[in-house]
């Protein structure tokens, strides 16, 4: 919320929610991100720490114990962003080249990431630029996080902890 008044110019508001409620559908509807561009700051279609229902971020939870403790699978998809990258490339990465600019154009937030993941991410005779950057988002955005959900259970909890990735060939 306060991403979005900011966005909009009511963070500077004498009352922001009013300024919001004021704005006309198509403009809230316009401010909204629609970027997957690693690193930038958007808004996010997570779970909202509110002090409410959800007192902290998830995996805090997970990790003092203080969540339910029931068996879980945690399930990810292998090529999750094979669905996705038409939106961030409509034209698929055909060359070695535009796969190491657009890893440094999207993924330049740490320092000497770019070189660890261009190491990591190869492309070559069975790996396409294209299918490496959707390896490289699937994995950032799903993978990644799923298997560290995962640990912190596993580590937190008697019940039985279950890692499952799916990947059709």
């Amino acid at each position: 919320g306060l991403l979005l008044a900011k966005t909009l110019g009511c963070d500077k508001a004498s009352d922001p929610l009013a300024c919001l409620r004021a704005k006309p559908d198509q403009e809230l509807l316009s401010a909204l991100s629609v970027s997957y561009e690693a690193g930038k700051q958007e808004l996010l279609f997570a779970p909202n720490v509110d002090n409410y229902i959800l007192p902290a971020p998830r995996l805090e939870i997970i990790r003092a114990g203080q969540h339910n403790q029931v068996p879980v699978i945690v399930l990810s998809t292998a090529n999750e962003y094979g669905f996705i990258m038409p939106l961030i490339y409509p034209v698929p990465l055909a060359s070695e080249e535009e796969f190491a600019k657009a890893v440094k154009q999207h993924w330049n937030f740490l320092p000497g990431l770019t070189n660890k993941l261009l190491s990591q991410y190869r492309t070559g005779k069975n790996n396409s630029p294209h299918q490496a950057l959707i390896d490289l988002y699937s994995d950032y955005s799903y993978n990644c996080p799923a298997r560290r959900y995962a640990h912190a259970l596993a580590q937190s909890q008697k019940p039985l902890v279950w890692r499952m990735l799916y990947a059709h060939t």
